[in-house]
């Protein structure tokens, strides 16, 4: 008798726990996956163009609906990146939207060089037609 008495305390506990589970997701219409690719960024210091830094990393991407139709994507990408210009290998951590509807991306980038270079930036891009747009950079 006391083995069917944990099991039904067991099988109540966990029915517990997945109801709680699948009410946790507030918007239901969206998905996410991880990618790994090539990403990087133009860096841009007191308007000029000093660097580009890039690498192979991973992003991890979910996508969000409103009424079926895409309304914006959000990016949270997380790597190692080298400077073209210098070598320098950099950590790199850039989070951002991509709103669909005006084709346009805002990115927040933090960019930590290992020789002390350090790049807080936050860009826009425009797809049609295609321009970036320097919001701020703080290059030290």
């Amino acid at each position: 008798m006391k083995l069917k008495s944990i099991l039904v305390i067991l099988c109540l506990i966990a029915g517990a726990g997945l109801t709680q589970l699948s009410a946790q997701n507030p918007e239901p219409e969206g998905n996410s996956w991880w990618i790994e690719k090539t990403f990087g960024t133009y860096v841009y210091c007191d308007g000029e163009l000093i660097d580009w830094i890039g690498g192979v990393m991973k992003a991890h991407v979910v996508d969000k609906y409103k009424d079926g139709i895409w309304v914006r994507q959000i990016i949270q990408i997380t790597g190692e990146a080298y400077s073209y210009q210098t070598n320098e290998k950099f950590k790199f951590q850039r989070v951002g939207k991509y709103y669909p509807l005006e084709d346009k991306s805002i990115f927040h980038y933090n960019l930590k060089g290992d020789e002390g270079t350090h790049y807080i930036l936050k860009h826009m891009y425009e797809f049609n037609p295609w321009s970036i747009t320097v919001i701020s950079a703080k290059c030290h």
